[in-house]
């Protein structure tokens, strides 16, 4: 498999049910993995779930804050 992207709102404190199922079934063939994240808090406690997941540490992190960054158009800075 090729590289993925993963990218999930943090909901109640952990992934989205389908992106832990879908991670669960095929992490361990992807080939990389980068993940993604959108919320209003500044911890970062599901990108440990997600590498357990895939079985691989990811080659790049983002955390996309709705207020602070995609509503005044900060998130280009991270993402450019």
């Amino acid at each position: 498999m090729t590289s993925s992207y993963f990218g999930t709102p943090k909901w109640n404190h952990t992934l989205l049910t389908p992106i832990r199922t879908y991670m669960s079934k095929h992490g361990g063939r992807l080939k990389d993995v980068a993940f993604f994240r959108t919320g209003d808090s500044n911890d970062n406690d599901i990108f440990p779930e997600m590498e357990a997941l895939c079985g691989k540490n990811p080659v790049a992190m983002l955390m996309l804050h709705r207020r602070k960054g995609v509503e005044n158009g900060g998130y280009s800075e991270k993402t450019g």
